[in-house]
């Protein structure tokens, strides 16, 4: 469900099935990807590569309002903890309307601050997330570009080193 399309607006996030607290803004999520530039030297174009989607950084704040809102954070923090032993990190289901339009459902905390008093009767804390995928998986590939080719014998060699160190590393990876 688009967040856009909701009648009401969504105060809250649910992490491992569990509604949070009080009310709850998430705050700077983003998707971003990483290329890789291959520019030869004296060229002046270049090779775009995509390379892989990067894991999503986001901060969830949450505001209490109630002595009954600190009560159930206290219960509710036990998901902010981290696993007992040294390892793999215990990923957390979340889900809120703003992560679901990019595509965020899993998470570990990397931190979360102390309760503070923002206004008179009134106390936030403020939880770092990064997002979890599961087991990377290959994600070497190519960007389209235009069907224009390379005039120049230089850039044409180059073309092809790549192409060769493309399926060198596919060859690897099997």
């Amino acid at each position: 469900m688009s967040a856009f399309l909701l009648s009401e607006p969504i105060n809250y996030i649910k992490l491992a099935g569990d509604k949070s607290p009080g009310l709850a803004d998430v705050i700077g999520a983003k998707r971003e990807y990483e290329y890789a530039v291959h520019q030869p030297p004296f060229a002046s174009g270049a090779r775009i590569v995509y390379k892989r989607m990067k894991l999503a950084e986001f901060d969830v704040r949450l505001r209490f309002y109630s002595s009954t809102d600190l009560i159930e954070f206290e219960f509710w923090r036990k998901h902010l903890e981290p696993p007992t032993k040294r390892g793999l990190a215990k990923a957390l289901d979340i889900w809120h309307p703003l992560l679901e339009t990019l595509d965020i459902k899993s998470v570990v905390v990397q931190h979360y601050t102390q309760l503070e008093q923002i206004e008179d009767g009134v106390w936030a804390t403020t939880i770092r997330m990064l997002e979890h995928r599961g087991l990377p998986k290959q994600s070497l590939g190519k960007v389209e570009s235009s069907k224009a080719q390379p005039l120049d014998p230089v850039e044409q060699e180059i073309l092809d080193n790549d192409d060769a160190l493309e399926s060198l590393a596919e060859e690897l990876a099997r």
